[in-house]
């Protein structure tokens, strides 16, 4: 039966209206330039806004990512050497309609509590997300955008191949209007 779910997107509406995939990467730096990836499927995406005043410097602050150098180096498996690797996260399938949620809250190691961070946020009334993206990123870095290139295990292929097939993702386009924001 759950085979049978897969195949309709009308018997997955929420998926269909709200879900995208993320991508987990582990991009090789300096003599190693190759690519792991981990996918995942998403409904909305959480956006650290402590100390942001756009909600593109929260953002950019995501698919910026962390350096793993030093003792944290990643091992290549294909290089067969321990490399320094940027790991981030970046939008791989856009959803039809992008939810946002603001993380609002923070521990205060002090007071030893949760608070609420009641900084001002702006945002503009069209987002393109084009930037935030597995392609735009790749674009930006001048890498070949070549999914056969990447370092996938044969479910997460098989399963981003459903998702894009049932979906229809090529219809859905980057830019967003940015409309009934709840704080």
């Amino acid at each position: 039966m759950q085979e049978e779910l897969k195949e309709d997107s009308q018997k997955r509406p929420l998926e269909y209206v709200f879900g995208g995939l993320s991508s987990h990467q582990l991009v090789g730096q300096n003599e190693c330039n190759h690519v792991k990836e981990g996918i995942e499927r998403f409904f909305n995406l959480q956006l650290d806004i402590k100390n942001k005043r756009h909600i593109q410097e929260s953002l950019d602050a995501q698919i910026a990512g962390d350096l793993l150098s030093g003792d944290n180096e990643y091992f290549c498996e294909k290089c067969n050497a321990r490399v320094d690797t940027l790991k981030r996260v970046c939008v791989r399938t856009l959803p039809r309609n992008l939810i946002m949620h603001l993380k609002r809250f923070d521990f205060d190691l002090d007071l030893c509590r949760r608070v609420k961070l009641n900084n001002y946020l702006e945002f503009p009334e069209y987002l393109d997300m084009e930037a935030y993206t597995k392609k735009g990123l790749a674009q930006k870095e001048n890498r070949e955008y070549d999914e056969s290139e990447i370092d996938m295990d044969e479910k997460q292929k098989k399963e981003t191949k459903e998702w894009n097939d049932i979906y229809d993702v090529k219809s859905v386009h980057s830019i967003y209007r940015l409309s009934d924001i709840w704080c």
